[in-house]
């Protein structure tokens, strides 16, 4: 029996075959070859190999694998270039709208005289609220600013924005004190004062006559305070020696 020596049509592999044999399996790739003879009258007789369709549903199954293991490393991929695109963006929308740490003020004189004006409206806006009924008073009047800076942050920073005004009573008069408190004091990119206000007014209620002296308002206020604050003020009113 003559054997014929060709290679595999699917893998490439050397592949021997009898001349009788119209098919065979390939040792390496495992593929059924069918073998069909090109010349039958010529004594070197040539074959056509083919892979039969019984074997290649093997290989299909092998190549669809292959194409769905690269599909899903071609998704794995994008979802990465995607992921690295939106987060360059971000980066860059971060940088078009970054906002700069915001600015307080850290001392009365870094106050503008339009800014000093609105706070003295204010003031009196809400201190005209304050009134003892039925007794002789005058109005309020500004008498300087007692300015608390924190010793940490100085978004904590605030104004307390003092008043004096006079009443009579019983043929006596009584000046009474008090206090309007400002927080926080950021300024602007114009490093102009924005005026927040807190509806804080340090007016003793019971008698609506204010504090007795700026000492006592300072004692009763300021204080407790000064363990987180370093305390200044205008010259006109009192600060504890200690802090001077």
């Amino acid at each position: 029996m003559k054997i014929i020596q060709k290679s595999c049509p699917h893998c490439g592999a050397p592949l021997k075959f009898s001349e009788e044999d119209k098919k065979t399996i390939c040792q390496y790739c495992k593929q059924e070859i069918s073998i069909a003879r090109k010349n039958k009258n010529k004594a070197n007789e040539d074959y056509i190999l083919s892979v039969e369709n019984y074997y290649k549903g093997k290989y299909y199954q092998t190549t669809v694998s292959k194409l769905i293991g690269i599909f899903f490393a071609l998704v794995v991929v994008g979802i990465i270039i995607l992921f690295l695109i939106i987060s360059m963006n971000h980066s860059k929308q971060k940088e078009d709208f970054f906002i700069p740490e915001k600015q307080y003020i850290t001392e009365l004189s870094q106050i503008d005289k339009e800014s000093q004006k609105q706070i003295s409206n204010k003031s009196l806006e809400e201190l005209s609220k304050m009134k003892k009924e039925n007794v002789e008073q005058t109005e309020w009047q500004f008498i300087g600013q007692y300015f608390l800076r924190h010793k940490e942050n100085n978004n904590q920073n605030k104004i307390y924005d003092m008043y004096v005004k006079e009443y009579i009573i019983e043929g006596a008069v009584v000046k009474g004190y008090a206090g309007v408190e400002y927080s926080p004091l950021e300024l602007t990119d114009e490093k102009i004062l924005l005026i927040p206000y807190r509806g804080k007014v340090f007016c003793p209620h019971t008698s609506v006559l204010g504090y007795e002296s700026n000492e006592d308002f300072y004692n009763k206020v300021i204080r407790n305070e000064t363990n987180q604050y370093i305390v200044s003020s205008t010259e006109n009113l009192y600060i504890e020696k200690t802090n001077r």
